[in-house]
């Protein structure tokens, strides 16, 4: 095979390869676009958003794409604005509350109502309810300062204009950091974004970093600056330079990239792998200073995206109660439909019952079962006390979102 009909293959592979792309990501690319990598240009804000922007959508959990630029993380779950009626929304979509709303509405009803018309169960209902939402909201409270903490943090970077000089690093809060950025984290400090490591204080070109935020571990792990950079002056290294790598992932133990030199180092590229990165949430320990340029941001950081919604977790005590209610609600269920039944013979064969029907005349037998199923279902209600959903949540039985 010639030279020309191999370059043609590999030409038809990578626009097989696009067109799977915007086939999966439902958007049409820009003919320059790269499907399958980030590309970084250091220091030129403008040009990397415009990167970022044109990469594909790809489906998670967690999902990806188009890349963003900022570094604010939000765990929090509501707003001002969105409390009462996204709050409201979650809690009516547990079946517990749907059940005993049921029950408010049935005794509203007066043709199958045992309370006159009067809603009983709203009061407690509502109760339930406001309990749980000033404790969502506490929740919550709790999470905003927290998400405000971290991202009013300080980091320094360097800039283009200042020629990337390590003594004019400009002090900017963690949310302003962008992709692309170049960033300097000095010893003990949290790094605040995923960077790819350029320079450090160290002659052998390591720096050392504590993980426990990731895995838990507390012993230092090292990581290096590639050998074809370490004696290059820092200016040369940034000058002009890109790098391109994976696509954001929540893969802790790969990292895969290029780091291609301005023209002033002759525009060599050097491969980049994992024990080239700093990692979000990483603490910078027995180093006293690292330099790199910050390659994720924000909810596209690997220590974020392994924080994507986790299973809510149930206590055993709460699964009990849930197979419990289950089966005194099937229970209720063929009490009120047996009861509606020998109430419907009963009035075919000529009975009264002034007790359901005062001062009216009795309805035929099927239509007085059919209404004395939901009178004996809102009778029968006390079966499944609204008092055991209240104190399932103030007792701990309520399960808490890991994370």
């Amino acid at each position: 095979m010639s030279f020309h009909d191999s370059s043609t293959e590999l030409l038809s592979l990578a626009s097989m390869g696009r067109a799977l792309s915007r086939g999966l990501s439902g958007r049409t690319l820009p003919a320059d676009a790269d499907p399958l990598h980030r590309h970084v240009v250091v220091g030129d804000e403008e040009v990397t958003k415009t990167k970022l922007q044109n990469e594909p959508y790809r489906p998670g959990p967690p999902h990806t794409g188009p890349g963003v630029q900022t570094n604010e993380v939000i765990t929090s779950v509501y707003t001002l604005y969105s409390f009462l009626p996204q709050n409201l929304w979650r809690q009516m979509c547990r079946a517990a509350n749907i059940y005993f709303l049921c029950i408010s509405i049935l005794q509203c009803i007066k043709a199958v109502s045992i309370t006159s018309g009067v809603p009983t169960t709203a009061l407690p209902l509502a109760f339930v309810l406001f309990v749980t939402a000033v404790k969502d909201a506490i929740e919550d409270f709790n999470r905003h300062r927290a998400d405000a903490t971290e991202n009013n943090r300080l980091g320094h970077v360097l800039t283009k204009e200042k020629h990337f000089d390590l003594h004019h690093a400009h002090p900017t809060k963690w949310r302003d950091i962008k992709v692309g950025d170049v960033v300097v984290i000095k010893n003990r400090e949290l790094i605040p974004a995923d960077i790819v490591l350029l320079a450090s204080s160290e002659p052998s070109g390591l720096a050392f970093v504590m993980t426990a935020n990731l895995d838990g571990e507390t012993n230092l792990k090292a990581k290096e600056i590639h050998k074809d950079l370490r004696k290059l002056p820092l200016p040369t290294k940034l000058a002009g330079a890109e790098v391109v790598c994976d696509l954001p992932n929540n893969n802790l133990e790969h990292f895969e990239g290029l780091y291609t030199l301005g023209v002033e180092a002759g525009e060599r590229k050097v491969p980049l792998t994992q024990r080239n990165i700093l990692l979000r949430g990483c603490m910078l320990r027995n180093t006293t200073w690292a330099v790199g340029v910050v390659v994720y941001t924000g909810k596209e950081t690997k220590i974020q995206m392994n924080a994507a919604e986790a299973a809510q977790k149930i206590g055993s005590v709460r699964r009990f109660v849930d197979r419990e209610t289950v089966m005194v609600f099937g229970l209720q269920v063929v009490c009120c439909f047996i009861a509606a039944v020998v109430g419907g013979i009963y009035v075919g064969r000529g009975g009264q019952m002034p007790y359901l029907w005062v001062g009216a005349r009795l309805p035929d037998p099927r239509l007085s079962g059919f209404l004395q199923f939901w009178t004996y279902t809102v009778l029968f209600s006390n079966m499944l006390p609204i008092s055991c959903r209240y104190f399932m949540k103030g007792g701990g039985g309520e399960g808490k979102r890991g994370g």
